[in-house]
């Protein structure tokens, strides 16, 4: 009996320690508080990123991860700019429909309308990335669309001597795909201006593309020569087939007569809204040294030009963003609207051929080429269009 009030004894005087023990603790944390304010919230290790095990060099190892996680934003906000371009592409083509690109404005206005324009500033700003990127694009079957861009992507890489751009689209035109094969074709002929790939145009003429058919009209080569009278013989039935061959034939004896480069000069300076000609006039022109190839050209865009200032000198819409004869108003309506087609349907591929040959730029000239990505800072203008500057 005296042993167990004992023990109830002890036990009382333990949890009174032990009420004593916590009020006491209880007074230090909140002094602590008082004077530090609370602690700081511990993230359990396994839920924040890039722990640093080591408190040493937390300083170097913070910049590092500093540098990484903006290198990486970067190539976030580039990758972000190349799928904004292909949805873009997407919805003007679906709202076209049936209706290419190409037919319904310049080959520059069209560039812009369907956002191949800033395809091409995306490749050029940043050419290591677009090769890579390009390539995927291009050689995927699902996407028809951005398949197309893909290809158009290694074709403008294809012009600024990428050689694994150029192998990628002789490998698409080669391929399986008809479709993937007919557009591989034409960026590739679009941008050969050496003329480098003309086997691979003569195994795609002979499948019947109607591109290749044409391109073969450069070469006056006895072989190219029966390979065109045969497809215009045995596909004469088949419009898309046969008229390309045929023009084709007649452009080589064109071009095996003495007076060629009268009928070339003549194919240059004459103005047509359809002239399916002028192609391959300024193709063989170059290829051929045409005498006075630069002051044809130059002529024929200062007549363009002349026309366009007389047209629109007076032109205005809305609000009058251009006035009467604003010199600043017209040349940037030049550089990047369409309206230079109502004067002159070719002048943007007078105008590249010029550029390229060494001709001597004026300032419309400069502008329209670079609001059209093909000189000036390509970023900057890129920056511009993705940011609503049109």
């Amino acid at each position: 009996m005296e042993y167990r009030r004992r023990q109830v004894v002890i036990v009382a005087l333990s949890g009174l320690l032990c009420l004593i023990l916590i009020a006491g603790l209880r007074e230090i944390v909140s002094s602590h508080r008082a004077k530090h304010g609370p602690p700081e919230k511990l993230e359990p290790r396994n839920q924040v990123k890039g722990d640093l095990e080591e408190t040493a060099d937390q300083s170097v190892r913070h910049s590092a991860t500093n540098a990484t996680s903006s290198a990486t934003k970067k190539e976030l906000d580039r990758e972000a700019t190349l799928l904004k371009i292909l949805q873009d592409h997407r919805l003007v083509l679906k709202r076209l429909r049936s209706q290419d690109c190409a037919a319904a404005s310049s080959r520059l206005g069209a560039y812009a309308q369907c956002h191949l324009l800033e395809a091409r500033l995306w490749a050029l700003s940043f050419p290591r990335e677009a090769e890579g990127r390009s390539l995927e694009l291009a050689r995927s079957g699902a996407d028809k669309d951005a398949r197309y861009v893909g290809m158009f992507m290694l074709g403008v890489l294809f012009s600024q001597g990428n050689r694994n751009a150029a192998d990628g689209l002789v490998g698409i035109a080669l391929g399986s795909d008809p479709t993937a094969s007919s557009d591989a074709t034409s960026i590739l002929i679009e941008n050969d201006d050496a003329g480098e790939y003309k086997t691979v145009y003569i195994r795609r003429a002979g499948d019947g593309d109607g591109n290749a058919i044409s391109a073969l009209g450069r070469w006056t080569d006895p072989e190219i020569a029966r390979l065109l009278e045969k497809i215009a013989k045995s596909r004469k039935d088949d419009p898309e087939i046969s008229i390309p061959a045929d023009r084709a034939l007649e452009q080589l004896r064109k071009l095996s007569a003495p007076d060629w480069p009268e009928t070339v000069t003549k194919v240059i300076t004459r103005q047509s809204s359809q002239d399916y000609y002028i192609n391959w006039a300024l193709q063989v022109a170059g290829d051929r040294n045409l005498p006075g190839l630069l002051d044809l050209l130059r002529r024929r865009l200062a007549v363009a030009e002349d026309k366009y200032v007389q047209r629109f000198a007076d032109w205005t819409e809305g609000p009058a963003p251009f006035t009467k004869r604003d010199p600043a108003s017209l040349r940037t309506m030049m550089a990047k609207t369409s309206r230079i087609q109502d004067v002159d349907w070719y002048y943007d591929e007078v105008l590249i051929k010029y550029a390229k040959v060494g001709g001597e730029l004026n300032e419309l000239q400069q502008a329209r080429l670079q609001a059209h990505g093909y000189t000036g800072d390509f970023k900057k203008r890129l920056s511009e269009i993705m940011n609503g500057q049109p």
